[in-house]
């Protein structure tokens, strides 16, 4: 066995390679088998994840939409609106919310609609997956 080196001599690459921000995925989505589910997978780097910008991610051949909330939590949801399947993440970010470009539903952060233009009472049913999210290391 090796001994460990102390942070202040790993090469700066090292050292950034635990600042990242992962996704566990719980098994719904059984359609690839070549990965584990309800793990936690890397998602992104905490600084590739911005207050106002949608990051759209591929996991476990899961599309999955990145963003940090007005409070700076980051945030998962599934990249497709629950109305046409639209990817959410070429909406925007609405407060704590994600707006669908297409026809403007906006979900919060759990993933619940809160918002339909059209209709004032917004079905249950109207909903999109939320992933938990962890950050680490910084």
């Amino acid at each position: 066995m090796g001994r460990s080196l102390p942070a202040s001599q790993f090469p700066p690459t090292a050292v950034r390679i635990l600042n990242w921000a992962v996704v566990g995925m719980d098994g719904a989505n059984r359609g690839t088998r070549m990965f584990l589910r309800n793990c936690w997978y890397v998602a992104a780097w905490d600084h590739e994840v911005h207050r106002l910008q949608l990051a759209r991610r591929l996991l476990l051949g899961v599309a999955v939409v990145l963003y940090r909330n007005a409070g700076g939590r980051l945030v998962a949801l599934e990249d497709r609106c629950c109305h046409r399947h639209a990817p959410l993440s070429m909406g925007r970010v609405r407060g704590s919310n994600v707006e669908c470009k297409y026809h403007g539903l906006q979900f919060d952060p759990s993933g619940k609609c809160v918002h339909i233009p059209w209709h004032e009472a917004i079905p249950p049913s109207a909903c999109v997956r939320s992933y938990p999210v962890v950050e680490k290391y910084h």
